[in-house]
């Protein structure tokens, strides 16, 4: 998990919130990241669909209706402010349009994510050994919350963030997590109490029986 961190470190640090276009793919694959949002989610969002009071977003479902709410950063909310002061969205509907005035779609935000993965590993290629999709963004960052040792984020929690109807679907994340399955392992060995040990004779006799007929 910890080169998926450096991964995305590394595909980041190839945009400079100076440049009027990277500032753009910044603040997409950001909301990517730290919001875990599906693409068809990105897609969709509006500028009214961002609370700067409350600091969340609201995530609507096919029908335009409020399906549920993000949290937002501090730090990611400051750089879509300075992305909508830069981008005049007065006469656009959604968030993220083209030179057409039409919402992106999936096969857009593909697209620029595949130039700045191409990128990143002619610098760092021995980090690229997995296709990275922005369902691989959205899985990473719950795991990531998962797995950190500091202050792992519950499942539930999780739950929320991913907009999951039910628990079920997140408890897949804590399957496939390294981190939670070796903490019960080391819980339950610290639960067992072993009241016999070899003395120097049995070890003595136990390491020349492996000798003999295993090693």
């Amino acid at each position: 998990l910890e080169f998926r961190r450096v991964l995305f470190r590394s595909i980041f640090a190839l945009l400079n919130y100076k440049n009027k276009k990277e500032l753009k793919d910044l603040v997409i694959f950001t909301l990517l990241y730290e919001c875990a949002l599906r693409v068809s989610s990105l897609c969709s969002l509006k500028v009214e669909d961002i609370d700067f009071n409350l600091l969340e977003i609201n995530i609507k479902n096919a029908k335009g209706n409020v399906n549920g709410k993000v949290p937002l950063t501090k730090n990611t909310l400051k750089i879509i402010q300075l992305y909508l002061n830069i981008f005049s969205k007065e006469e656009q509907d959604y968030l993220f349009t083209n030179h057409k005035n039409e919402k992106y779609s999936r096969w857009t935000i593909n697209y620029k994510l595949d130039k700045l993965v191409k990128k990143a590993k002619i610098k760092r290629p021995d980090l690229f050994n997995l296709k990275v999709t922005p369902h691989v963004i959205r899985h990473s960052r719950a795991m990531n919350m998962l797995n950190n040792i500091e202050n792992p984020v519950p499942l539930s929690t999780i739950q929320k963030l991913l907009l999951h109807k039910h628990l079920s679907s997140t408890q897949i994340y804590a399957e496939a997590s390294p981190e939670i399955v070796r903490t019960a392992m080391e819980n339950n060995a610290n639960n067992i109490n072993i009241k016999r040990k070899y003395n120097k004779k049995k070890e003595e006799n136990l390491e020349n029986w492996l000798k003999n007929n295993i090693l």
